[in-house]
């Protein structure tokens, strides 16, 4: 069940950063980035640990890093990170598992 949980959170985590969105929803990182029409280019420079609740369909994660970099409309690169830590819940539906963070 670990190994399950923690390869639904990395994919699951994969997907956030695939979005161009300053604050991803649903997604366990984000910031704030001046103007309109910006994109945010997000990376995940570490995985976070996920520890699974022993009485419920619960996890947390936590120690992961997602950078970014975001270019202005004067061309201006910011760059910076935000730590991955969240709560969240998983289910089983036959061999797949679900993650969804809180």
């Amino acid at each position: 069940l670990q190994t399950a949980v923690e390869s639904a959170v990395t994919a699951r985590i994969d997907e956030c950063a695939s979005s161009t969105d300053a604050a991803p929803v649903g997604c366990p990182f984000s910031t704030y980035v001046y103007g309109a029409n910006r994109s945010v280019n997000w990376s995940i420079a570490t995985y976070p640990t996920v520890t699974i609740s022993g009485a419920s369909d619960s996890f947390e994660i936590e120690g992961g890093l997602a950078v970014y970099t975001s270019t202005g409309e004067s061309g201006r690169t910011t760059k910076g990170s935000d730590t991955i830590w969240e709560r969240g819940s998983f289910a089983i539906d036959g061999e797949k598992v679900t993650v969804e963070f809180r």
